[in-house]
């Protein structure tokens, strides 16, 4: 998914995407619903997107061989996110340690295959 854009109303807030092929989703169709009046949970939702498209973006235009395509973009994301605050950094390092307690990371040596 691409971010189109998005809008911060008093209440909740409005994220536009546009689907990478046909049949990602169907028109109309809502992926998720979330709200909130704590504007600066508003606020992670909407960089959580952003910083992820940017990280993705960079790591494939970076992709090394061989590594588990997460290491790159989970170091960027968190990169990305200490810029904007130390809290929101850590609450996306707490997020990704879960996934990857679930899911570790799978690097394959490349002069294996």
């Amino acid at each position: 998914m691409r971010v189109l854009g998005w809008c911060l109303l008093p209440n909740h807030w409005h994220l536009a995407l546009w689907p990478r092929k046909d049949g990602d989703f169907e028109r109309g169709q809502e992926l998720e619903r979330r709200s909130s009046s704590d504007a600066q949970e508003i606020l992670y939702r909407v960089f959580e997107s952003v910083t992820f498209a940017m990280a993705n973006a960079y790591e494939l235009r970076n992709r090394r061989a061989g590594e588990d395509n997460r290491r790159q973009l989970f170091s960027v994301q968190l990169e990305l996110f200490g810029k904007l605050s130390a809290a929101w950094r850590q609450r996306t390092r707490v997020r990704l340690d879960e996934v990857l307690s679930r899911n570790p990371f799978r690097d394959v040596d490349p002069s294996a295959a």
